[in-house]
């Protein structure tokens, strides 16, 4: 997250903040740290692991083997028969609705009323910044 204010204000001191879209991935599974990405300066972010999670991944790390033991990431039909396509969409609709619902309850928290609002002001880090500007988007 640190890196993500400090590309944010490297690129408004070039004067190209405008020009360039940043998006925010890595570990972005709950609505907390995505509303936190988005305040440090991210246009967009998303999450492969959160909705993998909520299809039903228990991180085997088999991904790349053909060999996924829940039938998510694989091409083998045996495999892929473990997947209740029915099930599983329910839980994917679910998720996404929870993090739209926690998202638009982290904003009215915060009196944001839309995303473009967000800023570095409205989150408090657990860690320093090497030096205060780099907050300062």
């Amino acid at each position: 997250m640190q890196n993500l204010a400090k590309v944010a204000y490297f690129l408004k001191q070039a004067g190209i903040r405008d020009k360039i879209k940043l998006f925010a991935a890595g570990k972005l599974v709950t609505p907390g740290r995505q509303i936190m990405a988005l305040c440090l300066g991210a246009d967009a972010c998303y999450t492969a692991r959160g909705f993998m999670l909520a299809l039903g991944c228990i991180q085997a790390l088999q991904c790349n083997k053909n060999t996924c033991p829940v039938g998510i990431t694989t091409h083998n039909p045996h495999l892929q028969a473990g997947l209740d396509i029915a099930a599983k969409a329910q839980r994917i609709a679910n998720y996404a609705n929870c993090l739209l619902h926690d998202h638009n309850e982290i904003r009215s928290a915060l009196g944001v009323p839309n995303y473009f609002d967000l800023s570095p002001a409205h989150i408090r880090l657990p860690y320093d910044f090497p030096t205060a500007e780099f907050v300062t988007l």
